[in-house]
């Protein structure tokens, strides 16, 4: 009984084994090399290998355009002759503070200023802000007119090479 047992267990082994040793996937498919099935170290290894392409894959090239954004605002006057005049009004001031924040960003802010101190006080202070600079191809994004103050988003793209040369050359 104990022989009929083991013979059995052992057949069934064996009949496995045969089994997967003459088993072949038919000619028509195609299996890629990592779709056996691999202990977890291997695939660890394989882990650890496909983290290493990705950690070592060349770097994308930075983009050279840089997009500067700001927001002009510009106050309705009181003393206009109508609500139409007043809106386009503050529409003109909202473009004109776009037009200065972009030549702040684009060209810095030249700043004075002029303190007078007697007897250890602080008796006048002057500080004066100067912006000079040429704004070229700025685009009006969005446009908001709410409680008589009138917001204007602008953008402006600019090559970071030509500008880096620009300011170099005009220096």
């Amino acid at each position: 009984m104990i022989k009929k047992i083991i013979i059995t267990v052992s057949l069934i082994f064996l009949g496995c084994a045969s089994n997967q040793v003459e088993k072949k996937p038919p000619a028509y498919t195609k299996t890629a090399p990592d779709c056996n099935v691999s202990s977890k170290k291997e695939i660890s290894k394989k882990t650890e290998y496909s983290e290493n392409i990705i950690l070592n894959k060349p770097e994308k090239k930075h983009n050279t355009v840089l997009t500067l954004y700001v927001v002009g605002e510009g106050v309705a006057p009181v003393d206009a002759v109508n609500a139409a005049q007043a809106k386009i009004l503050a529409r003109r001031a909202a473009i004109a503070d776009g037009y200065r924040q972009l030549a702040e960003k684009m060209y810095g802010v030249k700043v004075t200023a002029k303190e007078t101190v007697k007897d250890l006080m602080l008796k006048n202070s002057d500080v004066n802000t100067y912006v000079e600079g040429l704004i070229r191809g700025a685009d009006i994004q969005a446009e908001k007119f709410e409680d008589g103050i009138y917001y204007v988003t602008m953008n402006l793209k600019l090559d970071v090479r030509m500008w880096n040369k620009f300011i170099n050359n005009n220096n």
